[in-house]
């Protein structure tokens, strides 16, 4: 689905994905425009749902494999293990390259919000 106004409603347009692009596990966004499609131990990286143009598909990290949500901010992955009790960040989801892992509170919530970045590094 596509919309100018999700307040209003207003020039909704929903069209079918590529047949590649359908049934994944988890779907996120980036920055750029691609689209990520997570289907168990792979992932499909493209730049449009509905035409699969240029697709990209590559084996998940180890580190990155399992998780219960995939979020896309800032360039960063966000992935939540929740019964494991941790999140992890990358900026790649097929190299354990740049990760970092941190304890997830079990009654805290998860806010994404954007605004001002840090100064004192990349996390």
């Amino acid at each position: 689905m596509k919309c100018r106004d999700f307040n209003k409603g207003s020039d909704i347009k929903i069209k079918e994905l590529h047949p590649a692009c359908q049934h994944g596990d988890h779907y996120l966004g980036d920055v750029k425009g691609y689209f990520y499609i997570i289907k168990g131990n792979t992932y499909r990286k493209v730049s449009s749902l509905i035409t699969d143009d240029n697709a990209e598909v590559k084996e998940l990290s180890q580190k990155c494999q399992g998780g219960d949500f995939y979020l896309s901010a800032n360039d960063r992955f966000f992935i939540i293990f929740q019964k494991k009790g941790h999140f992890l960040v990358t900026f790649n989801l097929s190299e354990d390259g740049e990760m970092k892992e941190y304890l997830s509170m079990p009654t805290a919530a998860m806010v994404c919000t954007t605004g001002e970045q840090s100064s004192r590094g990349i996390w």
